[in-house]
């Protein structure tokens, strides 16, 4: 039988672009604590990147720890010794990586109130890959320069990123109510 632990943020499952794979199960099994190869693995994952940890049970103290870093965490169990463990970084903490290299104001308050009215939107929830990324670079290229772009997409789009920075567009982020995210995109 199947069962599913939720922590948080379920739907943002597919926030992290790349998984990497862990099975702790032989390293349990030979009565070692895994706890450093995991502090390991979450160190060298880039922002874009989630850890599936494959355990015979849910990590409940890891996932309160990584908690505390940032991470957010969903389980699913496929058999009695069987359960995976996403931890993938929440928006915030992605966006915060992300603004690094983004050379612009990321204050969506600020954005809002340079703006004003003068922001158009597009909404890319749902839409096939790669049709968000491809709408949103069309829709940047026929932005006026005093206006900023409202974008409603699923994740932080983490592809785009280099592509808006190549373009010399600015960008804030924040999460929305249905799990989804808001990027303000405007031209430096």
């Amino acid at each position: 039988m199947s069962t599913t632990i939720e922590y948080t943020e379920t739907s943002v499952i597919n926030n992290a672009a790349e998984w990497v794979a862990l099975d702790v199960r032989s390293v349990l099994a030979g009565g070692t604590d895994p706890l450093q190869l995991i502090q390991q693995t979450i160190r060298s994952l880039s922002p874009t990147q989630g850890l599936a940890l494959t355990a015979p049970f849910v990590p409940a103290p890891l996932v309160q720890l990584l908690g505390k870093q940032g991470f957010a965490a969903h389980s699913h169990r496929y058999a009695p010794d069987e359960v995976t463990t996403w931890f993938w970084r929440r928006v915030e903490a992605v966006a915060a990586a992300a603004t690094s290299t983004n050379n612009g104001e990321t204050n969506w308050e600020s954005i809002q109130e340079r703006f004003g009215t003068n922001v158009q939107e597009i909404d890319v929830r749902g839409l096939p890959m790669p049709q968000p990324m491809l709408q949103i670079l069309a829709a940047v290229e026929q932005l006026p320069a005093d206006t900023a772009l409202n974008v409603l997409h699923q994740r932080i789009p983490v592809y785009l990123l280099p592509e808006l920075a190549a373009r010399k567009i600015g960008y804030a982020i924040r999460e929305t109510t249905d799990n989804g995210i808001e990027m303000l995109l405007y031209k430096l």
